[in-house]
């Protein structure tokens, strides 16, 4: 029987909006990675709720937070909360395999996987949180037609 593990909610930001701590952990790491400024084209904050039960066994934090953050030819995911701090990684949209939702007979949640290389490491896979809402569909959407076209543009 497969679960739901988090209630996730999605909503569409302007970069400015975005807490000043968490907009400096970004651009640090732009800086970092010589990404450029940090000018997104569309920004996803997503609210992540576990809905595992809470006991002795269990694990993770009981809430986080997940922003991705498209550049024009780069994705910057951020992931933060209480137990894991702040959490940024990034790859050029050309490098990016693939975009992949879970398989839901092993897990139903609704974000997806980006294969690709973070950060410009070996290629590995890094899990974006959505909500299934009008804000994380439309920010899978943008980022598929990104990398679609980055590779065009070869």
């Amino acid at each position: 029987m497969t679960m739901r593990l988090y209630d996730r909610s999605s909503r569409t930001l302007a970069y400015a909006d975005l807490d000043p701590v968490l907009r400096q952990a970004v651009e640090r790491h732009a800086e970092e990675r010589l990404l450029g400024a940090v000018a997104p084209v569309a920004v996803v904050d997503t609210r992540s709720i576990s809905l595992k039960r809470r006991g002795l066994f269990r694990r993770g934090e009981p809430e986080h937070r997940t922003v991705g953050l498209l550049l024009p030819h780069a994705l910057i995911v951020l992931t933060s909360g209480a137990e894991r701090g702040v959490v940024v990684k990034s790859t050029r949209l050309a490098d990016i395999a693939a975009i992949r939702r879970q398989d839901p007979q092993l897990v139903l949640d609704t974000g997806f996987s980006v294969e690709a290389r973070w950060d410009g490491a070996r290629a590995v896979s890094w899990f974006l949180a959505l909500g299934d809402d009008p804000a994380g569909r439309a920010f899978h959407e943008t980022l598929h037609d990104a990398v679609v076209a980055a590779r065009q543009r070869g």
